[in-house]
């Protein structure tokens, strides 16, 4: 006897159907009954609507091995699956999606600063070196 999804688990020695407990999920490949924290793999967890393993919310992005954070000034590549820094003088535009270079106004971007700013007092910025 096969079991419909929303009560996927055969009694034993019966012939009806059940859901899985509270706090559970079917899992299909062991024909189980798996808790919620137990259902994903590395530091996923399940979307109970789709039945899949997504990265939470504080741990966006999925490197291929487990799902990491990326702040600014670094940016998320979906290329590379990889936090990354612009090259040097530019500033990631969460507007854009990708680095700019910092404006004539605003020349310089200093480590570990989000947004780009003028040279000190009495200097200029020589963009040639």
């Amino acid at each position: 006897m096969r079991c419909p999804e929303d009560t996927p688990i055969l009694i034993e020695g019966e012939s009806e159907c059940s859901a899985c407990p509270e706090g559970t999920l079917f899992d299909q490949d062991g024909e189980t009954c798996k808790k919620l924290e137990d259902f994903c793999e590395s530091n996923r967890v399940v979307n109970v609507q789709t039945r899949k393993c997504e990265c939470p919310k504080e741990k966006p992005f999925d490197n291929g091995n487990e799902c990491v954070t990326c702040y600014l000034p670094r940016y998320w590549n979906h290329d590379t699956k990889s936090c990354e820094n612009c090259a040097l003088n530019h500033v990631y535009s969460t507007t854009s999606k990708k680095c700019e270079r910092c404006p004539e106004d605003n020349p310089v971007l200093l480590e570990g600063d989000f947004q780009c700013s003028a040279c000190p007092k009495d200097t200029l910025f020589d963009r040639e070196s």
